[in-house]
């Protein structure tokens, strides 16, 4: 008799929970019951089908619901949210009810009406870590938002989910007004963000060089496992500084902030840099760099020392030579990998096929180029629209990013960019796993006397 073949599919799901339920049916069995009856029917019901939810379990103070799309899955989740608020404020109801919704994105096992599999576990865990009244979403789920939506969570880091063996990239609704005292406590005491470095040079070739200064100090800070690093995508939200550093600060989660500027004139370049403490805007360090061009990873590596140094006291030896590693020894082959960069941001046609020519003339200037391979190799797939690629351009891509790998094992972003290869050719496992291998703790040596680094830091005083 042959095997029944497993029907999976790739969802979007949204796990429900009502804070404080037990203390609740203490309190008063029946208007807690008939207060979950009517929240189900005027607010998730309605919320979930007019976004194309399913409803796949009602059990007793929770839900499951199935979205196609992560999109709408968080619309939903925002919508709910917003009604349950709007309804204590106005006191719209006498026994008003918060919740905590978790939303995660997975390949999931279908059985009849019923949804199984880790992703939904997940999804659960999540739940548990949302905020009253708020909603925590998986780092996947949060990549699906457009620009606007994504603007409405901070950074929660990665944690550590119960029952769930990895850790987890999170991310918190930020406008949870019942979470609002607790959304600070994610700005741990060693969570920063680098905002983007400002142009002082007018040409937009030099907007280039100076996001790929702030990008290449992203990368080198978030390789030390002491500090929480805020990604790039997030930070350079707030290009233009309308907003103070404090309400930055509080948007992103974060405890310090990184600030700077670019100056580059012919050949010689000016580089100003400054540690802030958000809440209190005292400036812990600051720093001026005039160099050549041809200097301009040696002034990256020393400001990535320094701010690590002034935040954590010391470095162990191994962390300062994987933070402090140059992508490549060419400075043409780097200005063409940053072009290429830029042109990835955007998501049309044309900049996916300009991003490919840049990352490909990188590579011609430096064959042993990883990072621009990995580039190179999303760029293919982003051409034929990622997952939705024919599959030999899924292999071809799947081809240069192991070789990326290959060529810069120790570089976290081509290990990173492979697993995503793997996610858009659905094979979870092994996206999973390289995922796992770019933010793992590298191994230390100790090889530096009183386990300090060698060459000269400048503390804050």
């Amino acid at each position: 008799m042959a095997k029944q073949r497993v029907e999976r599919r790739l969802a979007a799901i949204m796990a429900t929970d009502v804070v404080g339920y037990a203390r609740l049916m203490e309190a008063n069995e029946t208007r807690t019951v008939q207060s979950i009856r009517r929240l189900q029917s005027s607010v998730l019901q309605p919320s979930a089908a007019a976004r194309g939810g399913r409803i796949v379990k009602l059990m007793g103070d929770g839900s499951l619901v199935v979205f196609s799309s992560a999109v709408e899955a968080v619309d939903c989740a925002i919508s709910i949210q917003s009604k349950l608020e709007a309804r204590r404020q106005n006191q719209s109801v006498d026994f008003p009810l918060v919740l905590r919704i978790g939303i995660n994105l997975a390949d999931v096992v279908v059985e009849g009406d019923d949804v199984l599999g880790d992703g939904v576990n997940v999804a659960a865990r999540l739940e548990a870590a949302a905020e009253p009244g708020g909603i925590c979403i998986s780092d996947l789920v949060h990549r699906q938002l457009t620009s606007a939506r994504d603007l409405e969570f901070v950074d929660g880091g990665e944690i550590s989910l119960k029952n769930i063996a990895r850790p987890l990239h999170v991310w918190h609704w930020a406008n949870a007004s019942a979470a609002s005292p607790s959304i600070g406590s994610l700005a741990r005491a060693t969570s920063i963000a680098v905002l983007p470095f400002e142009n002082l040079g007018g040409s937009e070739h030099h907007d280039i060089f100076s996001d790929g200064i702030t990008e290449d100090i992203i990368r080198g800070l978030a390789r030390f496992r002491s500090l929480t690093v805020i990604n790039a995508t997030s930070s350079f939200r707030f290009r233009d500084r309308h907003s103070d550093l404090n309400e930055i600060s509080k948007k992103l989660g974060v405890a310090y902030l990184v600030l700077g500027s670019v100056r580059r004139a012919g050949e010689r370049l000016r580089i100003a840099a400054q540690l802030v403490e958000a809440v209190s805007g005292k400036q812990l360090w600051s720093e001026r760099y005039d160099r050549d061009v041809q200097d301009l990873f040696a002034v990256q590596d020393q400001l990535t020392r320094t701010i690590v140094a002034t935040l954590v006291g010391h470095i162990e030896c191994e962390d300062v030579r994987q933070a402090l590693r140059k992508p490549t020894s060419s400075l043409a082959a780097y200005e063409y990998h940053l072009r290429g960069l830029v042109h990835m941001r955007s998501y049309d046609k044309y900049d996916n096929q300009q991003a490919f020519e840049m990352f490909n003339a990188a590579l011609e200037r430096d064959p042993q180029f990883g990072l621009a391979l990995s580039h190179l190799a999303l760029a293919k797939i982003a051409l034929h629209g990622y997952a939705n690629s024919p599959s030999g351009v899924l292999d071809e891509a799947l081809a240069l990013a192991r070789r990326a790998v290959t060529l810069d094992e120790g570089e976290s972003g081509c290990q990173r960019l492979l697993a995503l290869i793997h996610v858009n050719r659905r094979e979870f496992e092994l996206g999973e796993r390289h995922y796992r291998r770019a933010y793992q703790p590298q191994r230390r040596q100790h090889a530096c006397a009183n386990g300090r680094p060698t060459g000269p830091t400048r503390q804050a005083r």
